[in-house]
């Protein structure tokens, strides 16, 4: 079905062993970022690496060994011979979240995370990429929050500016 939907997916599926707590222990919400950094290393990933949700402590993207996703993501691992540029994680299949392995809602995800804008704003302040900022105006349709995928600041005689591209607030970053 998902083809049909969505043209040529392909993927690779790579078994973890779990070093850490035992090889004995076979279930996904017991694999750690370590095991993911040494036994993923060297393998073309292509762009992106979808892990179950249940490999993170709850609410967090941290792994039970204290790797964060951003260390799987990093260019350390890049240069480890690591391939992999976004980890995405997959929820459970239960209840309401189950609805998220449909085809559509994949594609609905896809469309809205190309929409994108860029925000120059008059005034210098920190905000970095995963951080969520709120736009309000009265003369648009883009008014809520968004999550910011970059940001620069610029200052000169003029005085300072912000910079920031911003994306849908539930965009994985």
């Amino acid at each position: 079905m998902a083809r049909k939907t969505c043209g040529n997916i392909r993927g690779t599926v790579y078994p973890i062993r779990n070093r850490f707590f035992g090889e004995t222990i076979t279930v996904s919400g017991l694999v750690t970022g370590g095991d993911l950094l040494e036994q993923l290393r060297g393998r073309d990933l292509g762009e992106r690496l979808l892990l179950p949700s249940s490999m993170l402590r709850a609410g967090e993207d941290v792994f039970l060994d204290d790797v964060t996703v951003e260390q799987v993501e990093a260019t350390d691992f890049l240069r480890m011979g690591g391939r992999c540029r976004r980890v995405m994680t997959m929820p459970g299949r239960s209840s309401y979240q189950a609805m998220r392995y449909s085809g559509q809602f994949q594609l609905d995800r896809s469309a809205a995370e190309l929409v994108r804008m860029e925000a120059v704003v008059p005034v210098l302040f920190y905000g970095k990429p995963g951080d969520l900022v709120r736009i309000q105006r009265s003369d648009w349709d883009r008014n809520g929050s968004w999550r910011v995928v970059e940001a620069s600041v610029q200052a000169d005689e003029a005085g300072g500016r912000t910079r920031l591209e911003l994306a849908v607030p539930d965009v994985v970053i």
